[in-house]
């Protein structure tokens, strides 16, 4: 399909200049453009060990748009900016979501690697993770879910509050227990420990004391029936949750 777009131009009597409506934002520079999705694929075609060339003769194959040499060699820096914006908007949208879940995992670096990056950067790395916020509309409203990872080289409350996520949100979380979190819970409406988390405690208590703590046995979805149920448990348990899932925290000391 081809869309062709007529902007009006206009010169003004009194001075001579010429104006020229702009186009709409979809609409790049030049006679001719194509779409997102010739230059999404183009772009992912151009990428590692394509040449350019190829890349032209594989989209005027596959899509039959008959790119450019020179349309392939610009894909990069606008989809760079399309992807800020993106980023930007899928930020706000978590940052605005009510109950959004989070998580990290550790990625292993060296100490002499940690020291000599800080070193050269002034950029703590010490205990570095990789993060991740999502929306829980899974198990609260359904409907697809957003999800959104980062980096930082702590886990420091200075470290999650930097992403522009999850700094000055006042809602509640789906959390773990690590110290950056906890930190901010006296900003929150509620916390909801992670229930894989709660799981894997119980589990721990079982390992430990087998017997003075059988207990914690029938307490672990899919107990006896040779199934781990951590999904299946976290869901049911979120549901039960209350409103949006969340299980309130207790005002008063030593809430």
């Amino acid at each position: 399909m081809v869309t062709e777009y007529l902007m009006m131009r206009r010169t003004c009597s009194g001075c001579g200049d010429t104006t020229t409506a702009a186009p709409p934002p979809q609409v790049t520079d030049g006679p001719a453009c194509y779409g997102p999705n010739v230059v999404a694929a183009t772009f992912l075609a151009s990428q590692d060990v394509i040449r350019i060339e190829r890349a032209a003769d594989l989209m005027s194959a596959l899509l039959g748009a008959d790119v450019s040499t020179g349309f392939l060699s610009r894909c990069p820096p606008r989809s760079g900016a399309a992807g800020g914006r993106f980023q930007d908007a899928l930020e706000n949208a978590l940052h605005e979501a009510e109950v959004p879940g989070t998580d990290e995992t550790p990625a292993p670096i060296t100490a002499s690697a940690a020291a000599a990056e800080t070193a050269q950067t002034g950029v703590d790395i010490s205990n570095p993770h990789v993060f991740t916020v999502q929306t829980m509309r899974w198990c609260t409203t359904g409907g697809a879910d957003l999800v959104w990872f980062g980096a930082a080289g702590t886990r420091t409350k200075k470290a999650i509050t930097a992403f522009g996520i999850l700094d000055d949100h006042h809602g509640s979380w789906s959390a773990t227990t690590s110290a950056g979190y906890l930190a901010c819970d006296t900003d929150l409406a509620g916390v909801q420990q992670c229930l894989s988390h709660m799981l894997r405690h119980l589990q721990d208590v079982q390992g430990v004391y087998p017997a003075t703590q059988a207990w914690t046995v029938p307490a672990l979805p899919g107990a006896g029936d040779g199934r781990s149920g951590a999904g299946s448990g976290a869901g049911a348990d979120c549901r039960r949750g209350g409103p949006a899932g969340v299980v309130r925290r207790p005002s008063g000391p030593g809430s």
